[in-house]
């Protein structure tokens, strides 16, 4: 059993969520000095004073789950408004070729998806206090040295959302576009459930278009676009390779985000697309090109990761200076050469 007048010396992210329990205590009158057991980032089970409704709140997964996945869905819809944004400036700038907009639109919106979704996990809680380089210390002053238990348990578990919600992004998205198209086909033939013209050919269809061409804008499928399904695979395929040497369990995800895709575009191709346009190779061989770099990543991150220390042992050193949470990691440069 921990001394609760040494709690403090924990390394401990839940301790300041505790704060939850003093209206608690002074408003229901729950006790202030019961003890729950919570698993703590040392690998141990540990005695915590909390009220009784902090407790019931955080022991099925924990505050820090339920801001995982918020965070992770928070940024699939970010990409997701990244992709419409550079879809309408490539209308706007006015490429000269199908295949040129494709490229550019295709490229921006996974480089964007990849620094959203991958290297922002790295440099936003990054504390770069080890270079010797003030610009660089001035901007990045986050809260983790280098890969540690902590930077698994918190960091990681927005990852480890992020991936899982891209399994079944590309249903959702899927049900999400055809609910829209229903509801606009709900409004032409004033009816809960339309029919489909080609269905019922025998059978008239009331509508509110005035021409042939508004007609088949609300009955047609939509358009396959290409581009941001060739930008979600790289980004799933570069997040694997990026945190996949401390996270191995990332590979079978991407795995399985990638076959979901597979098996909802199959199916839409022959079900709801439009005829797609013809497309010439280079589109594919630039994909395939920007894909050779991903083992190349896997390579660079697991060097680094596996010469830090950090990453075997599952305790964190506590700082003893009030200023940072954690003290530096003695990682360098050379170790990750060698």
């Amino acid at each position: 059993m921990v001394d609760p007048a040494h709690l403090n010396e924990r390394v401990s992210r839940q301790g300041a969520l505790a704060c939850f329990c003093k209206n608690e205590v002074e408003v229901l009158g729950q006790p202030s000095n019961k003890l729950f057991k919570r698993y703590t980032v040392d690998g141990e089970y540990a005695d915590y004073p909390l009220c009784e409704s902090f407790y019931k709140w955080i022991a099925p997964y924990g505050w820090s789950y339920f801001l995982a996945t918020g965070y992770a869905q928070i940024i699939s819809m970010t990409n997701f408004f990244i992709r419409f944004v550079w879809m309408y400036m490539a209308q706007w700038i006015g490429f000269t070729s199908v295949t040129l907009e494709i490229e550019f639109i295709k490229n921006s919106v996974f480089y964007l998806y990849f620094l959203n979704s991958g290297l922002l996990y790295i440099l936003a809680p990054w504390d770069s206090r080890e270079l010797d380089l003030p610009i660089i210390r001035s901007l990045f002053q986050g809260v983790y040295t280098d890969y540690n238990a902590n930077w698994f348990q918190d960091i990681g578990l927005t990852i480890a959302a992020t991936a899982f919600f891209n399994l079944y992004y590309p249903v959702i998205e899927f049900f999400g576009f055809w609910g829209i198209r229903h509801v606009y086909r709900m409004i032409d033939q004033r009816s809960i459930w339309p029919l489909m013209p080609m269905k019922n050919a025998a059978n008239e269809i009331s509508t509110v278009a005035k021409t042939i061409q508004a007609f088949e804008s609300v009955y047609n499928g939509p358009i396959f676009l290409i581009h941001y399904k060739y930008s979600f695979i790289l980004n799933v395929s570069f997040v694997a390779f990026l945190y996949g040497p401390g996270m191995p369990f990332l590979f079978p995800m991407a795995f399985l985000a990638l076959f979901g895709l597979y098996t909802v575009e199959r199916l839409m191709i022959v079900y709801v697309y439009q005829k797609p346009p013809m497309y010439d190779s280079t589109i594919n061989q630039n994909t395939l090109y920007l894909l050779s770099l991903a083992p190349v990543l896997y390579a660079a991150s697991a060097a680094w990761t596996y010469s830090n220390q950090q990453v075997f042992h599952n305790r964190v050193p506590i700082n003893k200076d009030d200023e940072h949470l954690y003290e530096l990691s003695g990682h360098t440069f050379s170790q990750f050469l060698t």
